[in-house]
């Protein structure tokens, strides 16, 4: 059966089919096409984002570490001038560890280095007494206040120091505390001095009580001692009683004594200098001290020791109290060893705590190897009456500190607990050249008195004294006249000078309470009568006046309580030398 063609019906519905196909088929080609293209678009615009944020990034990456590089710069820059502050300066975490310290903080806690520090707390130099006020103080300025305190560090080397720390918190851009900055001052010397103003004010304070007690005391010791020598003299010289009496005398002197040791421990006392070499002074007044002691001195004095312009008496008082000291604290006996030296002091008061002058000076050094003294204890030995001794007064100390004081010198203690203490004083060395010494002749209690002439003034406020002087000088041979303050004085003496009968001489109380004392009433007799022959007399042995008397305008002076040979002596020599110069 043959094939049957297909119609042209359906040849057309097959080629309008194809014709679709291929319209459709054209159409996909497009869509592709512009799909290609709109990817291609992408690509584009995606990598020319990827290089512009590319090179975004190399730009900001390029700022960033320009920024880093000058943050840097300002951090060596800012640590350069924290480096430099000549205060310490410390940055603490909030647990209270060190992250920043300079090189002043370095060198006050005697570390070699930052690494030595990191990881631990200030408080690790802290002398114990101050970590719970040092901890208060973190807990405050963490909570957001300032804080100032001060307290007591020891350095890894030991060393003790007062400091003054000021502290603020540090904030991070949130505001939350995240540090502390704290600036440390070293007031070492500051506080010494407040302690040297304290012991001082406080010898002053005393000085006022001991001056009166020694003033009233020395008025009785004069009465008693003069009414014992007139009592001797008016016996036999064979007489039993004479020795009694002469042993009364010599307590009386020693009773005089310490009323003199008190006000130089009280007020320190005028010293009345004389140009001196510390030698023989030294030698002779340890051997004093060590009579019968088991203790021994050894010396190193280099033969040009420098003069030194001093009080003996004084300076003397001064070495047997350390020798006694040092002598105590070897209880089997020992070395004291008494060094010498000449010392220059510049910045002296940075220099060893000596709040003296820069200048030449002669440097005594007396060191024990006995028990020493514990360091809680060193503070307080220039102290009055503190003592560690069952038997002692606490006074041998403070008077030593009183004396050199007043010798514009510097006394210091350094001890170390079972090796032994080393008292060093610091004299100022003297300009001029030792004068050559003349041999004093000793008091003779028993020495005989001539008898004088003359008409007499005593001014003084007790009448005890103006009726034991009226008798001493009735009994040899004075005319008298007594009355009880510097305006009588003043009155009589001008009587007598109108009168045409004036007095050869005037004795005169520098003290009066209440009144006008000798001081006052000198200057007034020397505008009525310019050649008045005046003598002073105070139980103020320690006044600046009985040393410099004539400063004031008297032409001798008396310290009471006197012997009458004493008082005689010093009448007769102005009324004669008197007559001499006429």
């Amino acid at each position: 059966m043959r094939k049957r063609e297909p119609s042209i019906q359906q040849l057309i519905q097959e080629v309008e089919t194809l014709r679709r196909q291929v319209a459709e088929l054209q159409d996909a080609a497009a869509r592709r096409e512009r799909a290609e293209e709109a990817r291609g678009r992408v690509y584009d615009d995606l990598e020319d984002r990827v290089h512009a944020r590319t090179a975004a990034l190399a730009a900001a990456n390029v700022a960033l570490q320009e920024e880093i590089a000058e943050r840097k710069r300002a951090e060596e820059a800012l640590r350069a001038i924290i480096d430099a502050e000549p205060e310490c300066v410390k940055m603490v975490a909030t647990d209270g560890t060190l992250l920043l310290m300079n090189q002043a903080g370095l060198s006050m806690v005697e570390a070699d280095s930052l690494e030595q520090l990191i990881g631990k707390s200030f408080d690790f130099f802290l002398a114990p007494e101050y970590c719970e006020a040092f901890q208060a103080l973190n807990e405050s300025v963490f909570r957001g206040n300032k804080e100032a305190l001060e307290f007591e560090i020891i350095g890894l080397k030991g060393t003790h120091r007062w400091v003054e720390t000021h502290a603020v918190p540090l904030y991070n851009e949130q505001h939350e505390i995240v540090a502390a900055l704290g600036i440390t001052r070293d007031i070492t010397e500051r506080r010494r001095a407040e302690e040297e103003r304290l012991k001082l004010s406080k010898l002053e304070a005393l000085g006022l009580l001991a001056g009166g007690i020694a003033h009233d005391f020395n008025n009785l010791l004069t009465a008693i001692l003069g009414n014992l020598t007139l009592t001797r003299i008016a016996f036999n010289p064979a007489d039993p009683v004479i020795s009694r009496l002469t042993e009364a005398e010599h307590a009386v002197l020693r009773a005089k004594d310490l009323t003199q040791q008190l006000l130089t421990f009280a007020k320190g006392g005028a010293p009345i200098k004389k140009i001196t070499s510390l030698a023989s002074l030294l030698v002779e007044s340890a051997r004093f001290a060590l009579r019968g002691a088991k203790a021994r001195c050894e010396w190193d004095i280099p033969d040009d020791l420098w003069p030194v312009d001093i009080d003996e008496g004084q300076i003397s008082q001064v070495v047997h109290n350390l020798i006694i000291n040092a002598d105590q604290a070897m209880p089997n006996g020992g070395p004291i060893t008494i060094r010498c030296a000449n010392l220059t002091l510049e910045a002296a008061s940075t220099r060893h705590g000596l709040l003296i002058p820069d200048g030449p000076y002669v440097q005594v050094a007396i060191t024990d190897q006995g028990i020493g003294i514990p360091e809680e204890y060193l503070p307080k030995v220039f102290d009055p009456y503190f003592t560690t001794k069952p038997s002692g007064s606490g006074l041998g100390l403070a008077t030593a500190y009183s004396i050199i004081k007043n010798h514009r010198g510097a006394i210091t203690v350094d001890s170390t607990v079972g090796m032994g203490t080393t008292a060093t004083l610091y004299l100022p060395a003297a300009r001029a050249p030792v004068a050559t010494p003349t041999a004093p002749s000793p008091p003779e209690v028993h020495a005989p008195l001539h008898t004088g002439k003359g008409k007499i003034l005593v001014m003084d406020d007790e009448e005890m004294i103006r009726t034991l002087v009226e008798r001493i000088l009735a009994r040899f041979g004075y005319e008298v006249v007594s009355v009880k303050d510097g305006v009588e004085a003043i009155e009589a003496y001008t009587v007598a000078q109108e009168a045409g009968q004036p007095f050869d001489a005037v004795i005169m109380d520098l003290t009066v309470p209440g009144g006008m004392g000798g001081k006052e009433a000198i200057q007034c007799l020397r505008a009525i009568d310019p050649c008045v022959k005046a003598i002073v007399s105070s139980g103020y042995s320690t006044d600046p006046i009985m040393a410099n008397f004539r400063e004031y305008g008297f032409r001798g002076v008396v310290a009471k309580p006197y012997r009458i040979q004493e008082l005689v002596e010093a009448l007769q020599s102005i009324i004669e030398k008197d007559h001499d110069e006429r």
